[in-house]
């Protein structure tokens, strides 16, 4: 696994070609009355090809703006991110 810091100019929706975001959620924190409680609130999170793209866009935002993106790459391929 090589960890690194991805550039501006790889920031386009062609990097995430490979990369699969879904997740199958059944419980989320909900803020009620003041409070944090978890609460059942299945949904699966599938990201489109419209997410993709607006994702591309806010992280080419956030290195423009002096914040950086960080890949994970298994042979090359993104596997994951993290952006700050």
């Amino acid at each position: 696994m090589e960890y690194r810091t991805i550039c501006l100019e790889e920031l386009e929706q062609t990097l995430f070609g490979t990369f699969l975001r879904r997740q199958v959620v059944t419980k989320c924190w909900r803020r009620e009355m003041g409070a944090w409680v978890v609460r059942d609130d299945p949904f699966i999170d599938n990201w489109s090809e419209a997410d993709y793209r607006f994702l591309v866009t806010c992280l080419r935002e956030t290195v423009k703006k002096d914040g950086v993106v960080y890949g994970a790459f298994d042979g090359g391929v993104l596997k994951g991110f993290a952006s700050v």
